[in-house]
């Protein structure tokens, strides 16, 4: 395996914690851009479009729901949902 088929999911890591800590919204964007960038690359060295990617979104945004009301499920370590 490649250094940076290694070194890109750790750093994705990274950058959603420093996204989880930003105070402002200029620290926000800042963050954004940076998990952008290391997802756009991560989909590059797998050959996977953005496009299939969108379209699995919504299909389980059809499905499942989204953010949007603030719905979220929660996986425990034993598998059962809360």
């Amino acid at each position: 395996m490649e250094f940076r088929e290694r070194f890109l999911p750790a750093k994705i890591i990274e950058e959603a914690r420093e996204l989880a800590d930003a105070k402002t919204k200029e620290q926000r964007m800042e963050e954004l851009a940076d998990l952008y960038e290391a997802l756009e690359e991560y989909l590059a060295q797998h050959d996977i479009s953005v496009t299939k990617v969108l379209r699995i979104q919504d299909k389980k945004r059809k499905e499942k729901g989204d953010f949007s009301k603030r719905t979220i499920l929660i996986v425990g370590s034993t598998g059962g949902s809360i």
